[in-house]
């Protein structure tokens, strides 16, 4: 385990997609800090580090999900493209094994593009916004309801790359996934929010009519919502989620069942 560790570790340095993708995600960092003080300055708005961190979940493109996919697609899928991971099977290593180094691996670029973020917010944010009345507390379990996250897409990025042995399908099921989940996301929130109607009584007014949904169908509803990563990102970067105790509980799920049914999985796939 140690030598898989140690080699994959080796191609996790020199991975140039993986300091790209920290540089890219510190560059939105710093855009979303400046962008905040700007609006700040303008207009008064009492924007503060905590609404930068809040964006960081990547709620708004799944931007998380997107650079999670990246990483992990290319990352294993070059394995197979170069015959590498069929070597190291048929010299003995472990199934299980691999799949929990590669796993491992991933997660530390993931995590690492992660903090790129939340590195520029801390340093500067903290000096340009300061944190308000936030209590410490609060602030830790934000960020850790987003390193969560970001395993849980990791988990389930190392499931589909690790079993579909495609850079391309792995990559296509990624960041189409993570859109297309975010995309049924916006549309159940705006339909437990009600809708508007024009107001009988004001021919220029309209009120707004609670969800007429079965609570059976409401309550799955939310139910997907929370439990799907770009859900939480999504409620997260909106500055609505207070449940980061629940976020982080339900991400460590998907990082063990992901990883338990994919290495499991694993060991029936073909690589002649």
């Amino acid at each position: 385990m140690f030598k898989l560790l140690r080699a994959d570790f080796y191609r996790a340095f020199r991975f140039k997609i993986f300091y790209l993708l920290i540089s890219v995600n510190a560059l939105v960092g710093l855009i979303s800090v400046l962008n905040m003080y700007s609006y700040r300055m303008a207009f008064g708005v009492q924007y503060n580090a905590v609404r930068v961190l809040e964006q960081g979940m990547g709620g708004g493109f799944s931007f998380l999900g997107i650079l999670s996919a990246i990483i992990v697609a290319i990352f294993i899928g070059h394995e197979y493209s170069s015959g590498a991971m069929r070597n190291k099977i048929m010299v003995g290593c472990g199934r299980s094994k691999i799949y929990l180094s590669k796993f491992i691996v991933s997660a530390v670029m993931c995590v690492a593009v992660y903090f790129s973020y939340h590195a520029v917010n801390f340093i500067l944010g903290s000096v340009l916004l300061g944190w308000g009345d936030a209590v410490f507390s609060d602030v830790l379990m934000l960020f850790l309801a987003g390193l969560f996250l970001t395993l849980a897409y990791c988990g389930i990025f190392t499931f589909i790359s690790m079993l579909s042995k495609s850079t391309v399908l792995s990559l296509i099921f990624g960041i189409l996934g993570s859109l297309a989940v975010l995309m049924a996301v916006m549309i159940l929130l705006g339909g437990l929010q009600g809708e508007y109607i024009a107001d009988p009584n004001d021919p220029n007014g309209a009120i707004l009519v609670p969800c007429r949904w079965p609570a059976w169908l409401q309550w799955l509803a939310r139910a997907f919502i929370n439990v799907m990563p770009s859900g939480q990102s999504a409620i997260i970067s909106m500055g609505e989620g207070s449940r980061y105790g629940l976020y982080i509980a339900l991400s460590a799920v998907w990082v063990v069942l992901s990883g338990a049914g994919g290495a499991l999985l694993f060991r029936k796939v073909d690589l002649k």
